[in-house]
């Protein structure tokens, strides 16, 4: 008797291992996993597409970041009290925008010339940030030296004497993205400039 509990034992061992190694999933091992009909290789393949789906949208996210449209007068609001209606400038391939308040004539400024003229400065709030209309003398300075912005020596070249220009500079011929003193970064500048002279 001893025997034969020995043989059916070993052969319900046998067979219960026969079993388990021919593909049927321990219950144990289901209960302990919590999913029901899922394998260990199933889940680590699906752990791995859930870390890739993160990569994906991380990098999507780190590129729409990066992407930043660039300032310039075209996509830029004014506030009306500077009376600005674009469609009355003319623009440049360099993104400025000029228009000729009063067509002035004397003599024309040209790249190389010294020029004397009174200006106000705004920005797109209408907040003057600098003006020498009352100042004793007119601002004098060089065309095409680099004296000033270059958003000025594109913008005036052409005045005549007695004339007035309305010049819409952006950032990138005015001061960046850095801005200078209450100019502020990636602002475009409003300028009434009048020349007053070619010395």
């Amino acid at each position: 008797m001893s025997g034969g509990g020995g043989d059916g034992g070993g052969d319900g061992g046998g067979d219960g291992a026969r079993s388990r190694g021919e593909g049927t999933p321990n219950p144990h091992l289901m209960v302990a996993l919590g999913v029901a009909g899922v394998t260990p290789n199933m889940l680590s393949m699906r752990r791995s597409f859930a870390l890739l789906a993160l990569f994906a949208v991380a990098v999507i996210a780190a590129c729409d970041h990066s992407v930043v449209a660039p300032v310039t007068v075209a996509n830029t609001t004014f506030v009306s009290s500077l009376g600005i209606n674009l469609a009355n400038y003319t623009s440049t391939a360099d993104g400025l925008y000029y228009r000729d308040v009063t067509v002035g004539t004397g003599a024309v400024a040209d790249t190389g010339l010294k020029l004397s003229v009174r200006y106000t400065g705004y920005l797109k709030n209408g907040v003057v940030f600098d003006s020498n209309t009352t100042a004793t003398s007119a601002l004098q300075f060089t065309l095409g030296r680099g004296e000033v912005v270059q958003g000025w020596d594109l913008g005036v070249k052409g005045m005549r004497v007695g004339g007035r220009r309305s010049l819409l500079i952006p950032p990138a011929l005015g001061y960046g993205q850095s801005g200078r003193g209450s100019v502020p970064g990636n602002a475009v500048m409003v300028f009434t400039v009048n020349l007053v002279s070619i010395p």
